[in-house]
């Protein structure tokens, strides 16, 4: 994934925005340090990306929030995930009872990924996600080419016999949009596993943000704070559930950047919108795609 000038500028642009939401005493230092660790890792990637040969915009996003933590800002999307939360419950209570087709479920839980409070350090309100995520669910559900890539990964995972699939969650509020799909895995007889991340980091699901799911699943988490999935990052623990699963789904941005490489000896489905030029140019769309992919065992996206 080739990294542009788009993507520092809008990892600085949001850290930007992040630091003048708070009442910091040393906002202009906090930046700085930002800066130069992100122009370090763009002028080194050669020696300090942790996918072979170059950085990537999660590793970018990971390097900000361990300088965040120095300063006490170790979660500073709570807000965010209040809203993101609200906004999720309410889509769920929309259309839990209704008859959805598992297309339909799969489309909407791509459609959650459009959900994005952050948007180069200018937060939005509520109100704006809701209309957004709302317009984003009817373009989808109502898009020939996209229901098209729908049915395919529904024909695909369904060549399996139902067993484990781990679920690696994205966004708070987005889980919701999840829901609905979860729901007709597990009625086709998968168990269903969610992966979610150790500690705070953007508005990312963590346990403690699954209190009140619906859902009685089991949950696995991260063990750290790292934008995404970095398989060098986590425990052998954690490593041999990834490998031994027998299905996986991706959510979001974070998770393609960081395993869109990796070799898993196991199925998978990518679902997210493609939301920087980065992730777009190397996926081959433009920007603000949606994508629906599934790739076989023993094989990488890229």
């Amino acid at each position: 994934m080739k990294i542009k000038e788009q993507c520092p500028d809008c990892i600085l642009k949001r850290t930007k925005g992040i630091l003048e939401r708070g009442n910091l005493d040393n906002p202009d230092a906090i930046f700085l340090e930002v800066k130069q660790s992100v122009e370090f890792l763009i002028d080194n990637q050669q020696e300090y990306s942790w996918i072979p040969g170059e950085i990537s915009p999660a590793q970018l996003g990971t390097k900000r929030q361990e300088i965040f933590n120095k300063y006490g800002l170790g979660d500073v999307y709570q807000k965010e995930k209040i809203m993101g939360k609200e906004i999720g419950m309410e889509f769920y209570d929309k259309y839990r009872d209704t008859n959805q087709s598992m297309v339909d479920t799969l489309l909407m839980a791509v459609a959650g990924n459009s959900i994005e409070f952050d948007v180069g350090g200018v937060f939005k309100d509520k109100e704006t996600i809701q209309t957004e995520t709302l317009r984003s669910i009817d373009q989808i559900t109502e898009d020939d080419r996209y229901i098209a890539d729908a049915k395919k990964a529904i024909e695909f995972i369904k060549k399996f016999d139902a067993g484990e699939v781990l679920y690696l969650l994205d966004n708070v509020g987005e889980h919701y949009f999840d829901l609905l799909f979860i729901n007709r895995l597990i009625n086709l007889g998968w168990r269903v596993v969610l992966l979610v991340k150790g500690k705070p980091i953007l508005n990312d699901v963590t346990r403690e943000d699954l209190d009140d799911f619906p859902l009685d699943l089991e949950i696995l988490d991260t063990g750290n704070q790292d934008v995404g999935l970095f398989l060098s990052r986590v425990n052998s623990e954690l490593k041999e559930r990834v490998f031994n699963a027998d299905f996986i789904v991706l959510k979001g941005m974070a998770n393609f950047e960081t395993l869109s490489r990796s070799v898993l000896n196991t199925p998978s489905l990518y679902l997210l919108k493609a939301k920087c030029d980065p992730v777009a140019d190397t996926l081959g769309v433009s920007k603000g795609t949606y994508l629906i992919r599934t790739v076989d065992a023993d094989r990488s996206f890229i």
